[in-house]
């Protein structure tokens, strides 16, 4: 999240636990607050409450707050919102989500568009292998295609399903599998993404967990769109 917001053109200070994160914002102003609603010491939640509670003392403006939380649960936003935030974040959340929601806040970046990531992406895929293994039949490359195409949205969508339950084991199996249909296109994004999963999956740094799990659900949302549009083609 941090390195996810920097990268967005903001600036970001970074606290170990919600009554640290209060000292904070009292003694300095800010347009935003984003909180791990299950923190140390005072949660999320309280922080929240803590802070709509200074700001009416004091007369402030409101600063937008926004939970973050692995729990996709439906009711997890009735909580963040009855305890005084404006909004509630999921674990992980893509770049591209992120910025959407604080587009209203201001930065000095201005993100890429759609189109200039899936053709950075479509660069790094290459279809020698499949066109070797079919004798460059356009029909059965199409084919498979289309079977990496709906495996990699099936797993883009197991992906965050094993992260939500935690589940270490199953996110390093998937990330080992993964890579073996990113070798036969030669996606090294992906790849790379893959290998980092596996690595951090044995660790025990959460942050760097949520970073990988997201870097990886981006590649792969690149390689649906290019996969997508190589299909159409193939077709033209």
């Amino acid at each position: 999240m941090l390195q996810q917001l920097s990268y967005l053109g903001h600036s970001v200070k970074d606290e170990q636990d919600g009554a640290h994160g209060l000292r904070t914002w009292r003694n300095h102003p800010f347009d935003v607050v984003i909180t791990d609603c299950n923190m140390p010491v005072m949660n999320g939640y309280e922080l929240a409450k803590a802070i709509r509670a200074d700001e009416a003392a004091c007369g402030k403006p409101p600063c937008l707050i926004l939970g973050f939380t692995a729990n996709a649960q439906p009711d997890e936003v009735d909580r963040c919102i009855a305890a005084g935030m404006d909004d509630c974040l999921f674990k992980p959340i893509s770049m591209k989500d992120l910025a959407a929601r604080l587009s209203g806040v201001e930065s000095s970046f201005e993100p890429p568009s759609a189109n200039d990531e899936v053709a950075h992406f479509d660069d790094e895929i290459d279809l020698v292998s499949l066109e070797q293994l079919t004798y460059g039949d356009q029909a059965s490359i199409r084919s498979l295609l289309q079977d990496l195409l709906s495996s990699n949205e099936e797993d883009q969508v197991r992906l965050l399903k094993l992260f939500s339950q935690n589940d270490l084991t199953g996110l390093a199996d998937l990330a080992h599998r993964v890579k073996g249909g990113a070798r036969i296109v030669k996606a090294k994004r992906l790849i790379q993404c893959c290998d980092q999963l596996q690595i951090d999956c044995n660790g025990q740094d959460a942050a760097r967990l949520t970073q990988s799990v997201d870097a990886l659900h981006q590649t792969m949302e690149a390689l649906t769109h290019v996969l997508t549009q190589r299909i159409a083609q193939s077709v033209d």
